[in-house]
């Protein structure tokens, strides 16, 4: 049988815990230094291990709709009866 454990309850922090516009600290900023050395290289291990246009599409579909969500929303929004349809071109120039 499972033993009971003792609940600990934390406190909430104060509202005043977080200030957006507080100058940030060099701890939070160690952090971002940090998560930023590790995306990039896993972007660059990513980048390097490309040998296939395949692969090349998949790497570039995959960060442009993280640079761009709505565009990679509005693709996921066409309808089927659109989807096999060439756009028509106009005869005026």
């Amino acid at each position: 049988m499972a033993k009971s454990q003792k609940v600990i309850s934390i406190p909430k922090p104060p509202a005043s815990a977080f200030n957006k516009h507080r100058p940030v600290s060099e701890l939070l900023w160690m952090q971002v230094e940090h998560l930023a050395a590790v995306v990039k290289k896993d972007i660059d291990d990513e980048r390097r291990a490309i040998r296939t246009e395949g692969e090349a599409s998949d790497f570039i579909k995959k960060y442009t709709a993280l640079l761009h969500p709505d565009g990679a929303r509005k693709r996921v929004m066409r309808s089927p009866k659109a989807a096999g349809k060439k756009p028509t071109r106009s005869s005026k120039r």
